[in-house]
């Protein structure tokens, strides 16, 4: 069950999502043209190079709009689902509350990587168009390599470790992000009756400051970096620097908080929940 429940909810996003993914592939095209006739030297269409720069920095405002609505679409599929009309039906499948969750979870993951590799598609059209002039030339792949060989060096050799550590804070973090959105909105649904979308953004955003204001006081008040320098000076590995340190405390800290707002999550969505 759990299967088609998460086919379900992918279908009711990428049902729209496609759209705006080719739409930004084509937008990093445009993008890319943009860029080749701006570096275009010794020209008299300076009118033209006025015109290309301005689309160019539409083309990045439109590719960073679609990474906004793919995060637009899996809260717009949440809310839907559980909190408008469709959702005195999704609770009255045979399914746990916690199912139901988890495949909201897991589809905002989903959605979060495929994403991300349109986004990172979207950069490479743009630079393979607007640079297409260079990047047949020995010497430009020759700075890359360059480039990459001075980041492997300061990395120590440990640079797929590093890969590693930052993928998974970075999915960790993603999780909490969800997790933290999904229960405002949760919140917003059971304690307003209209207007739930922008009482969700307020509780959304006033627990947002005052994460802020306990990490900058466990940071400037209870020297943070302080502790930290200590344990690094006991390292042992080579790799494990403060760096590493960094990584793993951010992946810790957030899962942790992740696994508490989950176990609050269900607990509302079993306890306190009212659909009447």
């Amino acid at each position: 069950m759990f299967a088609k429940l998460l086919k379900y909810d992918l279908r009711a996003v990428f049902k729209h999502w496609w759209i705006a993914a080719a739409a930004s592939v084509l937008i990093a095209a445009i993008g890319g043209v943009c860029i080749s006739i701006v570096n275009v030297n010794y020209t008299s269409y300076g009118a033209l190079q006025t015109v290309a720069t301005l689309g160019l920095v539409l083309s990045i405002i439109g590719i960073i709009l679609f990474y906004v609505l793919s995060e637009l679409l899996v809260l717009i599929r949440y809310y839907k689902n559980f909190y408008s009309d469709e959702g005195y039906l999704t609770f009255t499948l045979p399914v746990s509350k916690s199912s139901l969750l988890n495949s909201k979870l897991l589809m905002s993951l989903i959605v979060f990587v495929v994403s991300t590799a349109v986004l990172l598609l979207d950069i490479g059209i743009m630079l393979s168009i607007g640079y297409a002039d260079q990047i047949f030339k020995v010497y430009f792949w020759e700075q890359i390599f360059a480039v990459i060989a001075d980041i492997t060096k300061v990395l120590g050799g440990y640079t797929a470790v590093y890969i590693v550590e930052g993928l998974i804070a970075l999915l960790t973090l993603w999780v909490f992000t969800a997790l933290a959105i999904f229960i405002c909105i949760t919140v917003a649904s059971m304690l307003v009756h209209k207007h739930k979308v922008f009482a969700a953004v307020g509780i959304y955003y006033v627990a947002t400051g005052i994460i802020s204001g306990l990490i900058e006081i466990l940071v400037l008040r209870f020297s943070f970096y302080h502790i930290i320098e200590k344990i690094v000076e006991l390292e042992r590995v080579p790799c494990l620097n403060s760096v590493t340190f960094l990584i793993l405390g951010g992946i810790a800290v957030a899962g942790i908080a992740s696994a508490l707002l989950y176990m609050l999550h269900l607990w509302l969505l079993e306890r306190k929940l009212n659909l009447e």
